[in-house]
Order: structure tokens, then C-alpha cells, then sequence
């Protein structure tokens, strides 16, 4: 709790949140705990980098990892060998990270 997190930090991680509940690639996209879970995975990632405020790259790297299994891949484009994975990544690269 002591890790500090700047708005535009919050605001990043609910555009990337609400971006995979508009994902024509998604069937189902994030909820708000998968926002809650990448804030607190992102001040994980922080404290244990030994700092005490949590950066976008935090949020860039830990992001798949932490809404993979809250999301789905609509069933044809599975077919197609499209994955979570590769959608969350696409997500990130789209929304504009904080300076």
C-alpha cells in the first residue's frame, strides 16, 4: 500500500481494462478486479524492483500475464490460432502509456 501510484498511472490501467471489453477480438473482456489485480501486481512489481512508486513498464510487463485467463478470444479467430495472449498484446500496444 505504500507504493505509490500516480492517476494517470490508474488511468492507464482502466483504459487497458476497458479497451478489452471493446475488442472486436474478445468475446469477453476484463472486469474491474482485473484492474484491481493489475494495480496491485504493478506495485508488487515495484516494490520488489526496490522502488516506492509503480511505472508504466510495470503495468506493460505484468499486464498479459495478469488478465489472460479474464478474458476470451472469440471462437472463430481461436481458430485461427489468435490467443489471449496475442490479443492483451495488441491491447497494449494500442492505449498510450503515461509519461
Amino acid at each position: 500500500r505504500r507504493v505509490r501510484v500516480e492517476p494517470s498511472l490508474v488511468a492507464y490501467i482502466t483504459a487497458i481494462v476497458r479497451a478489452t471489453r471493446s475488442s472486436p477480438v474478445l468475446t469477453l473482456g476484463a472486469s474491474p478486479r482485473g484492474s484491481v489485480a493489475l494495480l496491485k501486481m504493478a506495485q508488487a512489481a515495484a516494490l520488489l524492483d526496490g522502488r516506492s512508486y509503480a511505472v508504466p513498464d510495470d503495468v506493460k510487463e505484468l499486464a498479459t500475464a495478469v488478465l489472460r485467463h479474464r478474458v476470451s478470444v472469440a471462437p472463430e479467430l481461436e481458430l485461427e490460432g489468435i490467443t489471449a495472449d496475442t490479443a492483451l498484446r495488441g491491447i497494449i500496444e494500442k492505449v498510450e502509456a503515461p509519461r
